[in-house]
């Protein structure tokens, strides 16, 4: 009988985490309280398409030579310099979160993880933290690191997102010894989420070089964050038709933001669509339109955007009806309607 708790690891069950809740920008954590802060697990086995298993942190305060593989307290680099003794070590107030590999232990796959709750109304989040490279004795292996993302209660894939600087590495020996910056900007990729979204600080590939790994840690990490944005794009111009022939038109409009404008073509004397049919290319019946009738066009913010309307019929009555939606899928509450008539095909039969 396998023991239960490798069944569920099997049948994919992770231990129930601790959250955090963004209440307010930024977010800042250090890890001078020794254990874990809320939210935080250390992690092995991590790759593109697993969260890791939860590992055994080492509470108690341990030196940045010690050759045992774990997660540790550890002093941070902040306020110390390189030869700082075990005992200078132990009674520094600044501590960071620390990991040794061996070849057995987290090489490659370990990760510090934040899971948050969600991130409904926030945006635009960039990540900062110091990552440092803690054992100066002997001249050692290299480690590449990576902050990636997942979204859900138990994701299975992490996206990588590149930051400043794009491969932040520890090593060991005194020449990497010390403690360097690394930002990270998720863009919107984190954005107004309702599922939990975890963050990585991981090492997926193996190290580099000869000899014993580094003793890797992190301290002082910050999320900032913004009000995710809300209100849907207006039109600051337009939209109009323009250049009717008998076969084609112009559509032309300016939006106060970046978005997407969609649109239906139908007979004057349809049904009217709404605004999610029109958004799907339908008509008021919840009938998929021929392409000539129904597309999109990616708008810039305070940008004129024409865009080429073809396979229309002359001399014909229609009713074109246009939303727009910004990339944080705010639609627009209504319709936006224009009544036009294709002039007369030319005559091109002789008397």
């Amino acid at each position: 009988m396998k023991p239960l708790c490798c069944l569920l690891l099997m049948l994919g069950y992770f231990p129930v985490i601790a959250q955090v809740s963004l209440t307010a920008s930024p977010y800042v954590q250090d890890f001078n309280a020794g254990a874990l802060p809320t939210g935080w697990s250390v992690r092995t086995g991590a790759t593109n398409t697993v969260l890791g298993i939860s590992a055994t942190y080492n509470a108690g305060p341990t030196s940045w030579t010690s050759a045992t593989g774990n997660f540790r307290n550890i002093a941070s680099a902040t306020g110390l310099k390189s030869t700082a003794t075990t005992t200078e070590q132990n009674a520094s107030v600044n501590r960071a979160l620390g990991l040794r590999q061996t070849g057995t232990f987290g090489d490659p796959g370990a990760a510090f993880v934040l899971q948050l709750s969600n991130t409904t109304g926030w945006a635009n989040f960039v990540l900062r933290f110091k990552l440092q490279s803690l054992d100066g004795s002997t001249a050692g292996r290299t480690v590449s690191w990576k902050v990636d993302y997942g979204i859900g209660s138990n994701p299975v894939v992490f996206s990588t997102v590149p930051g400043t600087p794009l491969t932040p590495t520890t090593a060991l020996g005194p020449a990497a010894w010390g403690s360097q910056d690394v930002v990270i900007d998720f863009a919107d990729v984190l954005d107004d989420q309702s599922a939990n979204v975890w963050i990585r600080i991981v090492t997926l590939t193996a190290s580099a070089g000869t000899g014993s790994r580094p003793t890797s840690a992190i301290d002082d990490v910050e999320l900032s964050f913004t009000p995710a944005d809300k209100t849907a794009p207006a039109f600051l111009a337009g939209p109009v038709l323009s250049n009717t022939q008998p076969n084609s038109a112009d559509l032309a409009a300016t939006l106060d933001e970046d978005g997407t404008l969609y649109y239906v073509i139908l007979a004057a004397s349809d049904v009217p669509p709404s605004v999610g049919q029109v958004r799907l290319g339908q008509n008021g019946l919840g009938m998929v339109l021929p392409a000539a009738q129904q597309g999109s066009v990616m708008a810039t913010s305070q940008q004129n955007t024409i865009h080429s309307l073809a396979g229309l019929r002359g001399a014909t009555e229609y009713e074109m009806y246009i939303v727009a939606e910004d990339k944080h899928h705010n639609m627009q509450s209504t319709l936006t309607s224009i009544t036009f008539r294709t002039p007369d095909p030319p005559d091109v039969q002789a008397p």
